[in-house]
């Protein structure tokens, strides 16, 4: 079983707390968010998950293989590199970084990590935006 760590549980961490109960062989041990309003939330969706205010608490947990980052964009870059110093897999919302030079310095972490990483696409890569693409394409060289 994978442990999965959700940071931020703002919008999408709820979501991807319920996807991940529902997805055979992974379940969310632990979300880390600083809004306690948002960790009784999730608590009250999900009796049992473990919470905590710091972010690093989640990172250090041993049931705890792979992490969501799903805050704030600013702090993508410093929680990817730190989730992979604490030896963790990360699914990272987009964008992943807020530069080049982040974007350079996370590529190398991961390699360096050994470890996944998959950056979330959104709806751009979604079965219905697919098929607006070819209903569009399709309109547009007639």
């Amino acid at each position: 079983m994978i442990g999965i760590g959700v940071i931020g549980a703002g919008y999408w961490g709820p979501k991807h707390v319920r996807n991940f109960s529902e997805l055979p062989g992974a379940r969310a041990t632990m979300v880390a968010d600083l809004d306690e309003r948002r960790i009784r939330a999730i608590q009250s969706q999900h009796p049992g998950i473990r919470t905590t205010s710091n972010y690093q608490d989640l990172l250090n947990s041993q049931d705890v293989d792979a992490v969501v980052i799903a805050t704030p964009d600013h702090w993508h870059h410093r929680m990817t590199l730190d989730a992979f110093d604490a030896g963790k897999h990360v699914y990272v919302e987009k964008p992943m970084t807020w530069s080049i030079e982040q974007g350079r310095e996370v590529v190398a972490a991961t390699a360096k990590s050994g470890k996944l990483l998959m950056v979330g696409s959104g709806a751009k890569t979604s079965p219905l935006t697919a098929k607006a693409r070819e209903i569009i394409t399709e309109l547009t060289s007639r």
